[in-house]
């Protein structure tokens, strides 16, 4: 077996055992989101289909922002966005720990990857 065959399996069980792991809530939120990429999971996605082009990342706009916070499936309540200073995700990419990002685009929404240094 080819190593990036290798390396490929190993993340997609990974991925399964993520998704086994969540609770039913989680799941939930987890299975309502790949519906809007047609069911696609992102965990499964070969990382040759990704692009790694920055030009290729979406303009975000505030509307964009709230609308995505607002309307889709969240674990945070209103009170935590309006607190969003304090979100783990924001301070990790305003301290720089947010790197290689890559795009998919899937049913006309683009999908963004990054690792965050730990």
């Amino acid at each position: 077996m080819a190593e990036s065959s290798k390396a490929s399996k190993k993340f997609q069980i990974s991925a399964w055992k993520y998704r086994d792991e969540l609770d039913s809530q989680e799941k939930s939120r987890y299975e309502a989101k790949l519906k809007l990429i047609g069911g696609q999971d992102p965990y499964e996605i070969g990382s040759s289909e990704w692009s790694e082009e920055e030009s290729q990342l979406p303009s975000v706009t505030y509307p964009d922002i709230v609308n995505y916070l607002v309307f889709s499936p969240s674990p945070y309540s209103s009170e935590d966005l309006k607190s969003f200073k304090g979100l783990d995700a924001y301070n990790q990419f305003v301290c720089g720990w947010v790197r290689d990002k890559a795009t998919k685009v899937i049913n006309e929404k683009c999908l963004v990857k990054a690792k965050v240094k730990k």
